[in-house]
Order: structure tokens, then C-alpha cells, then sequence
């Protein structure tokens, strides 16, 4: 089986994560470039140290004026978003 590679990656979405998708103009464009990004660097820290440790639950990062968690697996070229959550700014 040969390594995987950036223009190997799929990105899945959830129901619910692809109707918010299709209906805020340009977040999708913006998530596929951050989980193209993210993927290189998953990429590079399984080559320089030769293995990149995932599990069953979600990592979250935030995109834009979003909080998105997903599943990343390496080895299957492969983003499952599960949720994408608008951020609340903080009253202070």
C-alpha cells in the first residue's frame, strides 16, 4: 500500500455539518483549505517520526468564526467533519 498523499485526501461531512456548508457563502472553500494544510503537516510529523498516533474521538479547531471537530485518519486520507459550531463571543 503506497503512503498516502495531500491529493489523496477526502473530506466528509455530516448531515447536519453539510447543510452549514452549503449555506454560509465561502466556508467550505475556507475548511478544505485548512484540512488540506492540516493533512501536510499530519503528513510531515509521520516522516519525521514515523507514526502519527489517532483515535476514535473528535479534535477541534476553529476555522474562521466556527469551532469544526472531526475525525482525521491518516492512514485513509480521510477528514470526517462531525459538527461545525458557530463561536459565541465572550461578554466581559
Amino acid at each position: 500500500m503506497k503512503p498516502p498523499v495531500v491529493e489523496d485526501l477526502r473530506i466528509e461531512a455530516s448531515q447536519s455539518a453539510t447543510l452549514l456548508l452549503h449555506v454560509m457563502p465561502g466556508l467550505q472553500a475556507v475548511i478544505e483549505r485548512t484540512f488540506r494544510e492540516m493533512f501536510v503537516s499530519a503528513l510531515e510529523l509521520r516522516r519525521l517520526h514515523g507514526a502519527f498516533a489517532h483515535d476514535d474521538r473528535f479534535l477541534r479547531t476553529r476555522v474562521g468564526g466556527y469551532v469544526v471537530s472531526y475525525l482525521l485518519d491518516v492512514d485513509a486520507a480521510l477528514v470526517r467533519i462531525m459538527l461545525i459550531e458557530p463561536v459565541r463571543p465572550i461578554d466581559g
